[in-house]
């Protein structure tokens, strides 16, 4: 069973699907609200297959921007895992998405790069 939203003291991670909405309404995912896991991994996958429109990658980004600096370390692992790592297996797309990050976004993803090209 994926984690659930109800298991992290994250208010921003809780309603991570209606965040994402806001952003970013053409995104849907199949998963439950509650399935933040995979329907992150989903969010990944859409920016990917869009890696070329510049509006998806921007408010994208804007969203993954919002996230960072509103949610909690839940929220700062789920981005990690679920898109900047799957990102990071697309090499001209995570580079395309990188510049819509804000400072704080643009150093977490660094690192987390950094760390996923040691593994």
């Amino acid at each position: 069973m994926y984690q659930s939203k109800h298991d992290i003291n994250d208010p921003y991670f809780k309603s991570i699907y209606k965040n994402v909405k806001t952003h970013l309404q053409s995104f849907i995912s199949i998963w439950d609200e509650e399935d933040v896991y995979p329907i992150m991994f989903e969010f990944a996958n859409y920016l990917i297959e869009n890696c070329f429109d510049t509006k998806v990658l921007e408010k994208g980004a804007n969203f993954i921007n919002e996230a960072l600096d509103e949610g909690a370390s839940g929220t700062e692992d789920l981005v990690v895992l679920q898109v900047f790592q799957v990102m990071f297996a697309h090499p001209e797309c995570s580079n395309r998405f990188k510049k819509y990050l804000n400072n704080r976004a643009s150093i977490i993803f660094h690192d987390a790069y950094i760390k996923w090209n040691k593994a």
